[in-house]
């Protein structure tokens, strides 16, 4: 959120033009003389991570990953808060026929263009690896049905949660491949829990050196687990992990 001050909207310039045409504007109240605006400018949101990067001896830079915004962009009402992060309020699909009738979004829906304008600004301006992310399927699929719900429906209705996992599979397939298209990092990705906790050592050695190997075109991927290795991990196989890589990269 953004406070101006300012006795109308109207009122509030940016870069010499109203900012109520800027792309990624939005007004949201009038508060004690001052004009309250949600920004969601793919600048704006590059601006501050170039500040981040200058202020601070970080190694790389990543984008804002907002877990609202594939949500938003299939329909879901996101709450914007001053002090907290925006949240998904209440679902959007509700049984197999709905889920049906549910839209994979396109890359012109709601934010994502301007997280796509973030991401290529800052892989063009930012001298330092630039890692952008999004949301799993899964997690999506909660937002849109009610965690609650889904996590009943899997027992009850796999059929339709299976049809709901596939769409939002879909649509982050595309987003992710644009995602990439900007020229940020790709990290990824072996599965935290089935392969790095729960396979034997040899099995993530195999899986990791046959990712290595799938991916040994893109010069802007980064091996990593798909989100934080559980506790329990053994560290037989997190060394697994490290010796493949070491192997592959031996190999070249």
């Amino acid at each position: 959120m953004v406070y101006a001050p300012a006795t109308n909207q109207a009122s509030v310039f940016e870069s010499g033009k109203p900012a109520l045409k800027e792309k990624g504007v939005t007004f949201i109240r009038m508060e004690n003389d001052r004009s309250v605006f949600r920004i969601d400018s793919g600048n704006y949101h590059f601006e501050a991570l170039r500040a981040i990067n200058v202020r601070y001896p970080i190694a790389a830079a990543t984008t804002v990953m907002d877990l609202t915004v594939e949500a938003e962009a299939f329909g879901a009402f996101v709450i914007f808060s001053e002090h907290e992060i925006p949240t998904v309020k209440g679902s959007i699909v509700k049984d197999l026929a709905s889920i049906q009738e549910l839209r994979i979004p396109s890359l012109t829906d709601q934010r994502l263009p301007q997280y796509l304008e973030a991401s290529r600004l800052a892989a063009l301006h930012i001298d330092k690896p630039v890692l952008s992310g999004c949301i799993g399927p899964f997690s999506l699929a909660g937002r849109l049905f009610d965690m609650t719900e889904i996590m009943t429906a899997c027992y009850l209705e796999p059929e339709t949660v299976h049809l709901l996992l596939q769409k939002c599979t879909d649509f982050l397939l595309t987003w992710c491949t644009a995602l990439k298209a900007t020229g940020t990092l790709a990290l990824g990705n072996l599965g935290p829990v089935r392969v790095i906790k729960s396979a034997t050592s040899t099995e993530v050695y195999d899986k990791t050196l046959a990712l290595l190997k799938a991916t040994a075109s893109n010069p802007n991927f980064i091996l990593s687990s798909g989100c934080n290795n559980p506790p329990g991990t053994p560290l037989a196989n997190i060394d697994a992990f490290f010796k493949a890589l070491e192997d592959f990269n031996s190999e070249k």
